[in-house]
C-alpha cells in the first residue's frame, strides 16, 4: 500500500529528525519519496546535511593535569578580579583571626547579659532586705518581744478585753 505524498512544509518540518534517522520507518519512507519528487526540498536537505548540526562530542579529562590547569585558570581569574594572589593569601591568614574575634565578641555579649541578670537578682534581694528591715522596725516600735531561743519560760503580757453583753 502506497502512502500519500506529504507537502513541502511537513517535509521541511521533519528534515532534522529524518537526517538523524529519528522518524518511524513509514515517516522515513514518506519524506524519502517527497525528496525524490521535489528538487527544492532535496537541495535544502543536502545543505542541512552538509552543515552537520549535531553538537560536538568532547570528552572531559579529569586527571591531575586537568586540576592543575583549573587551579591556574582560577588563580588567573582571581588575579584579574581582585588584584592578585596577595589578597587571597592575606584573606586566608586573616580568617582564623576573624573567627577568634567573632567568638570573643559573642562571649563578651553573653557575659554582659549574665551580669545584667545578676544585677537584677541583686536588686530583688536588696528590695527584700529593705522590706524585712522595715518589718523589724515596725515590730520594734510596737514593742514586740519574740520568744526566747534558749527555751526558758517567759510571761507574755495580755491585755484584758471585756466581753460584749447582749443588749
Amino acid at each position: 500500500m502506497k502512502t500519500p505524498p506529504i507537502p513541502c512544509d511537513v517535509a521541511i518540518e521533519k528534515s532534522v529528525p529524518w537526517l538523524e534517522a529519528q522518524l518511524s520507518p513509514s515517516e522515513m519512507e514518506q519524506v524519502g519519496e517527497h525528496l525524490e519528487s521535489c528538487t527544492d526540498c532535496a537541495a535544502l536537505f543536502e545543505r542541512l546535511d552538509a552543515m552537520d548540526l549535531r553538537p560536538p562530542r568532547t570528552r572531559l579529562s579529569l586527571g591531575p593535569d586537568y586540576w592543575k590547569s583549573m587551579d591556574k585558570a582560577l588563580d588567573k581569574e582571581m588575579t584579574a578580579q581582585w588584584g592578585g594572589e596577595r589578597l587571597w593569601r592575606v584573606t586566608k591568614k586573616a580568617f582564623p583571626l576573624v573567627a577568634i574575634v567573632t567568638i570573643l565578641v559573642g562571649w563578651a555579649l553573653l557575659e554582659r547579659n549574665r551580669s545584667e541578670l545578676l544585677a537584677d537578682q541583686v536588686s530583688v534581694l536588696e528590695d527584700r532586705i529593705d522590706s524585712q528591715k522595715q518589718m523589724i522596725d515596725r515590730l520594734e516600735r510596737a514593742n514586740f518581744q519574740p520568744l526566747p531561743i534558749d527555751g526558758s519560760a517567759f510571761i507574755l503580757p495580755v491585755a484584758h478585753v471585756p466581753e460584749r453583753h447582749a443588749l
